[in-house]
């Protein structure tokens, strides 16, 4: 018997090493078309994914990295990386990068990309090329070019900012704020921009408004200043405690006071005009200027030339008063 057991020991060995390398051998080859399989079968990927191009219907782990393309229907990670794409419909990570991420819902920590396609991201920061958005929650956004529908943030920089719905910021910064919209609304405590301008229909309601040209077609709230080169509004009315233009004010209706070398009012003022011309269909208030007219004065003018068509006298020198 124990001669027996000695030539049967060697043969279990063999026996056994076999069936290990076989199943070594699966095991790798499962490994190479794991991709393949858990997104046939539709179950979740685990702990690492990388490659030229991934492409699953679940990942859940730490990272997911690819030279060229990622794809996750869902993505649950730390990091998902990609020199090209990344792409799925909705994806939490710390960290998301990718020359085109597109997707329908994302929330990370830092966003970035060259161009960035969302319905909804939800981020702390988000930085790039486009950034393109319906809905954009977080501390700061950042891009050459942000379009967005609905925004909060405490910041939005970049050369273009363009809104589209309803946006609360703690400050705006870009070489062109456009706000377009028949019902858009931007609240913030500053937007500074080298144009800024309103879409009829759209509204600001902010602490202080600067640009070298501040447009809008509706009522624009300023509870400090607008100050610019040339302020214009075509309709609706500013109200503000100043309004100050280094070359002219023009609006419909004004509730304020307006300071520049010309000052007109299409409708009507209440409060002040002081600059070298002012024109106002009616005053509510004073005009000081050198010539100053007055379709309807209920105040007072100082100026060189004063003039009202109804109220005060139609021609006076130095003063005149209206009632």
């Amino acid at each position: 018997m124990p001669h027996i057991r000695l030539h049967r020991r060697p043969a279990a060995l063999a026996l056994a090493l076999v069936l290990s390398l076989v199943a070594l051998g699966a095991r790798e080859a499962n490994a190479r078309s794991r991709v393949r399989t858990y997104e046939r079968r539709g179950r979740w990927s685990y702990v690492f994914q990388a490659g030229a191009n991934t492409h699953l219907q679940y990942f859940a782990g730490i990272a997911q990295l690819a030279l060229l393309r990622n794809y996750a229907r869902e993505h649950w990670g730390l990091v998902q990386f990609a020199f090209f794409s990344n792409r799925g419909k909705r994806a939490l990570s710390l960290l998301q990068f990718a020359g085109w991420n597109a997707m329908r819902e994302g929330y990370f920590l830092v966003q970035a990309g060259g161009l960035n396609q969302f319905r909804q991201l939800i981020s702390a920061v988000q930085i790039g090329g486009l950034n393109e958005a319906r809905f954009f929650a977080g501390a700061l956004q950042a891009g050459v070019v942000n379009d967005v529908g609905d925004i909060g943030a405490i910041a939005q920089v970049a050369a273009v900012n363009l809104i589209d719905d309803d946006a609360y910021m703690g400050l705006q910064v870009g070489g062109l704020n456009f706000v377009q919209g028949s019902s858009s609304e931007l609240w913030t405590l500053a937007q500074v921009g080298l144009a800024n301008v309103f879409d009829k229909g759209a509204e600001l309601y902010a602490l202080l408004q600067l640009g070298l040209y501040n447009s809008g077609d509706d009522d624009i709230s300023v509870i400090l200043a607008q100050i610019g080169v040339v302020n214009r509004m075509t309709e609706g009315t500013f109200r503000g405690l100043l309004q100050i233009g280094a070359a002219m004010n023009v609006g419909e209706n004004i509730t304020g006071v307006a300071v520049a070398p010309y000052n007109y009012v299409g409708d009507r003022l209440y409060g002040a005009q002081i600059g070298v011309v002012n024109l106002a269909r009616e005053v509510n208030g004073t005009q000081i200027g050198l010539f100053n007219y007055a379709r309807t004065l209920h105040g007072v003018q100082l100026g060189l030339i004063n003039i009202s068509r109804h109220g005060g006298l139609p021609f006076c020198v130095i003063g005149n008063i209206g009632f």
